[in-house]
């Protein structure tokens, strides 16, 4: 999904470009995409048309992707044992079963930026005192 919206981001930013804004939200923009294209025609290069349509084909293409692959997993969901039990929790869904997982990835991200963090002040210590260890010892 992450790649869906990028790839919307970068069909409003064109857009931007061109000057040309849309209201937020996903309906938004795919209800006034074609509109825009064929109204604004004097405002948009064939060129810049060619990329954004080319854009809108992947975020299409994206979209019967994710359908597909959430059918498949709702299937899965409904057909093997043990996701059946999961899957009658009320309030469960595919995603709230995915969220802990990407909070598992934000908390590692996160350790791994504070580890980042200390590692490069170690450094920075170490570089000051052997810098001030040269200079005694030189002088």
């Amino acid at each position: 999904m992450s790649r869906r919206t990028a790839t919307i981001n970068q069909i409003r930013a064109f857009l931007i470009e061109q000057g040309i804004t849309v209201r937020k939200g996903l309906r938004a923009l795919r209800n006034s995409f074609e509109a825009i294209l064929e109204e604004r025609k004097g405002e948009i290069s064939p060129r810049m048309r060619s990329i954004l349509i080319g854009l809108y084909g992947d975020w299409v293409w994206m979209d019967d992707r994710i359908d597909k692959v959430s059918a498949e997993i709702e299937e899965i969901s409904r057909t093997e044992e043990n996701c059946v039990n999961v899957m009658s929790v009320p309030g469960m869904s595919i995603y709230t079963l995915a969220d802990p997982y990407f909070e598992q990835l934000k908390e590692m991200k996160s350790a791994n930026s504070q580890a980042l963090e200390a590692t490069q002040r170690l450094v920075e210590a170490a570089s000051d005192a052997d810098l001030m260890q040269a200079l005694n010892a030189g002088a």
